[in-house]
């Protein structure tokens, strides 16, 4: 008698990184380095073309390093990010929130394929109030919007101020 699953993560199921202050920062692991130096090669395909983006001089691709919390806490144009000597902390921000995207891609590939496509799958995804703040990871939305796997993007109504009506959490027309 189940028609669909939503997949969910996080310590409120909504797969935002789960933060207790903007100060604080998201896996610095290795296992994350070597996968943001995958992402990075995939992207970039040479060295010489990270090497402009990022204004590096770097050899190798495994050089590459992950930005310090001052580049991913601070713009330098307060919440707009320059690409002109910013790229590195935006590259950072895209492979975090790629990688969530991916992550719910995965499993919503295994719901599909455990029930035959026969279920409806989605998320929640995609929270408009949570664009400017790349590092809560749900900036990847055209992946899943994209996918053959998600047939629906959820969210909450949002924690409105008191006086505040509720806004939509997602993208109305996604």
């Amino acid at each position: 008698c189940v028609i669909g699953y939503q997949i969910a993560g996080g310590g409120t199921e909504e797969w935002a990184h789960q933060l207790k202050s903007d100060e604080q920062f998201i896996d610095y692991s290795e296992v994350n380095r070597v996968h943001f130096v995958d992402w990075l090669k995939n992207k970039y395909t040479t060295i010489d073309k990270l090497n402009d983006s990022w204004k590096t001089s770097y050899a190798s691709f495994t050089e590459a390093k992950m930005p310090l919390p001052a580049q991913l806490c601070y713009a330098s144009n307060g919440m707009l990010r320059n690409s002109q000597i910013e790229m590195q902390a935006i590259d950072y921000h895209m492979h975090q929130n790629e990688l969530i995207a991916e992550t719910i891609l995965y499993f919503a590939r295994k719901v599909k394929q455990y029930t035959n496509n026969k279920a409806i799958t989605g998320t929640f995804y995609g929270y408009i109030w949570m664009f400017h703040k790349a590092y809560k990871g749900h900036n990847a939305l055209n992946m899943l919007l994209s996918s053959p796997d998600i047939d629906f993007i959820a969210s909450t109504n949002g924690w409105p101020e008191p006086g505040c009506s509720w806004p939509f959490g997602s993208a109305p027309h996604s």
